[in-house]
């Protein structure tokens, strides 16, 4: 088993170049279907970037057919789960409105959760809460604040 301290592996690499293909094909953090995934990812992400509905359709399909003739037991999962998704996926090209926002402001407050560890007083926690989502311009809001 390979234990790191420090950000650096106390297993020494087997003599390759480090940054090789070679060597990152034999690291065992690095499974050796991440290449496929990989692209897969990046063929839906360029079905997002599509300019209509049809040429996403067409890349779909594209993608779909790719990931069914993968060799990796995860992606023919992957495509299951995208084939069952393919009408709301497809909705985004009739109204392009995504929840992004919304997972912005959710992993703020968990990241503001984590800092606060420890707080006993509730309403510490929600000042610093509301504290998290002032705007970057407070000082135009409140010029009294700026000096």
């Amino acid at each position: 088993m390979r234990r790191c301290r420090a950000g650096r592996c106390s297993r020494a690499r087997s003599g390759s170049a480090r940054g090789s293909s070679a060597a990152s094909r034999s690291s065992p953090l690095v499974s050796p279907a991440y290449p496929e995934q990989h692209w897969c990812k990046e063929r839906l992400r360029e079905l997002y970037r599509a300019p209509d509905r049809r040429t996403a359709e067409a890349r779909w399909t594209s993608l779909l057919i790719a990931m069914e003739a993968s060799d990796d037991p995860a992606v023919w999962i992957w495509a299951r789960t995208l084939q069952r998704w393919r009408r709301e996926i497809m909705g985004y090209f009739e109204l392009p409105i995504t929840n992004g926002f919304t997972e912005g402001c959710h992993t703020k407050i968990k990241l503001l959760k984590r800092l606060s560890y420890g707080y006993r007083n509730v309403q510490v926690y929600l000042r610093k809460m509301l504290l998290g989502f002032l705007p970057t311009s407070h000082a135009v809001l409140a010029p009294h604040l700026s000096s």
